[in-house]
Order: C-alpha cells, then sequence, then structure tokens
C-alpha cells in the first residue's frame, strides 16, 4: 500500500505535483504582475501554462511559463494599457453613480445597480483577450479587435469567464491572509479554460489541435 502510495506515477503524486504546479505558477503570475503594465502577458503566460502544462500533464511548466510570458510582451503590454485607462474610466463612471446614489436617490440608486450588472461586458472582454493570446499570434491592435469579436460572437462563454474572473478577486481580497492568493490565479485560469477552450478549437487548425473548423483572416 504504502509502496504504491509513493510511487511517483501514483494518482497521489500526480496530484500532489499538479497542486504544486498550480502554487508555483500563481506566485511567477503574482511576481510578473508587479510592474503593472506586463499583467496582461503575466496572464496570458498563466493560462497557456495552466491548460499546457496542468490540465494536459506535460513536463516543463515553469520554463514554459517564461517563455509564454516573453512571447506575448510586445502584443501584451499596450494591451495592458488599454485596459488599464479603460478600468479608471469605468471606475470613475461608477463613484459618479455611487456619490449620485448616496445624494440624491430616487432612480439613481437602480442605475448604479444596472451600471454594475452592464460591467461584466468590459470583463468579458477582459477574461477573453489574454487567454487568446496565448494561443494564437497578434500585434496589439489585432488582439483588441480579435478579442472584442470573440467575446460579441461567443458571450455566453465570455460571460461564464467574467463571472470567474471576478469571484477569483473576491474571494481573494475576502480571504487575503489565509492564503488562498497562492491558488485562485491557477484555479480561475482552469476552471475558465473548461469554457474557454472549445471556444479557441474553433478557430485552430485540426493539425495544431483543433477540430478544424473555419479560421476567420483575423485569428492569425
Amino acid at each position: 500500500m504504502f509502496q504504491s502510495l509513493f510511487n511517483p506515477d501514483s494518482t497521489f503524486f500526480r496530484f500532489t505535483g499538479r497542486v504544486l504546479d498550480a502554487v508555483v505558477l500563481s506566485v511567477l503570475f503574482l511576481l510578473c504582475c508587479l510592474p503593472v503594465v506586463t499583467i496582461g502577458p503575466a496572464a496570458s503566460a498563466l493560462y497557456y501554462s495552466c491548460v499546457k502544462y496542468i490540465r494536459r500533464g506535460e513536463s516543463g511548466a515553469y520554463r514554459g511559463f517564461f517563455h509564454a510570458f516573453r512571447d506575448n510582451l510586445r502584443a501584451g503590454i499596450p494591451a495592458t494599457v488599454v485596459f488599464l485607462l479603460l478600468g479608471l474610466a469605468l471606475d470613475a463612471g461608477f463613484l459618479f453613480f455611487t456619490m449620485a446614489a448616496q445624494a440624491a436617490g430616487d432612480i439613481w440608486p437602480l442605475v448604479r445597480v444596472v451600471y454594475c450588472v452592464l460591467l461584466l461586458l468590459p470583463l468579458s472582454y477582459l477574461a477573453v483577450t489574454f487567454p487568446l493570446l496565448s494561443r494564437f499570434t497578434f500585434t496589439a491592435g489585432g488582439l483588441l479587435s480579435t478579442a472584442l469579436r470573440v467575446t460579441l460572437r461567443h458571450l455566453p462563454a465570455a460571460l461564464g469567464a467574467a463571472v470567474l474572473l471576478a469571484g477569483s478577486v473576491i474571494l481573494t481580497l475576502r480571504f487575503l491572509y489565509w492564503g488562498v492568493i497562492l491558488l485562485t490565479p491557477a484555479v480561475c485560469a482552469l476552471v475558465s479554460s473548461l469554457l474557454l477552450e472549445p471556444v479557441f478549437r474553433r478557430y485552430t487548425p485540426k493539425e495544431d489541435g483543433g477540430d478544424g473548423g473555419y479560421r476567420p483572416w483575423y485569428l492569425r
């Protein structure tokens, strides 16, 4: 029994190895986010690594993370700046509606609720953009335009990824002192991949592991 338990090929060892990979990849992601403008490339590298090395069980997760991070810097940094500016504008809108609801009352509290619900749309756009970068090669403009088209075309999957992203952020902040931040980034990427990978496979040539579906000109 103990011999099989400590066998490197046992289910126990494979499971603990993947949990360790998830923790290390989450830490690498957080470290690579520190310059702020590299959040996008870090998110793309995390998604890529979680799909390839944790879901598919391939080896070399940490080396693969840095390789993907480096490859995605050129398109990922400008896209990150765009999302940061968009986030500041949307945050300003939230503050406006919050102050209006507190000062004027009437219909403004309802308007603020509607505004918060509508925030799921840009969050869906964000939740698709950097995983998409992990699968295809883009310029920054091509990434942003293509991600918008994919988000609108596959809105249910994008909304699901947005809810997962928002839930992960809230969970991390709520239980920050419990150390959940060491797992939530990788877990969020893994669960999101269950929604997004079927979408991405539709645009991937069959010889590259896709379903052989039509690949539009803007996904190249």
